[in-house]
């Protein structure tokens, strides 16, 4: 249902990416009800030491860091939730960090 949800809304993208790219990035920001969600579970395999669960991932990972290279880079403000973690600890005001995630690097001012 999530595939066929993400595909419906992505019939006409922007950016240059083909309907499949859209969807494929559109389906990894989806919340799932109930969880896990694809981000979730694909971080989860991502992380695992049993690489052999990962090659079942390998036409996704194609696809969506097909579709992430496609779309222009960009500068500005980017506000991420991290849920039960206070992060102005380690992160002090002021202080800078590069934060790399799946598919982007982020620099922390």
């Amino acid at each position: 249902n999530y595939v066929a949800t993400a595909k419906e809304n992505c019939r006409n993208p922007a950016d240059g990416l083909t309907p499949d790219m859209s969807a494929a990035i559109y389906l990894y920001t989806m919340q799932f009800n109930p969880e896990p969600s694809l981000f979730r579970i694909l971080n989860q395999t991502l992380r695992t030491e049993d690489r052999q669960r990962l090659k079942l991932w390998f036409p996704y990972l194609k696809l969506l860091l097909s579709a992430l290279h496609t779309l222009p880079s960009q500068t500005e403000a980017l506000w991420r939730g991290v849920r039960d973690v206070d992060l102005r600890l380690e992160h002090p005001m002021g202080s800078e960090r590069v934060w790399c995630l799946f598919g982007a690097h982020f620099f922390i001012q």
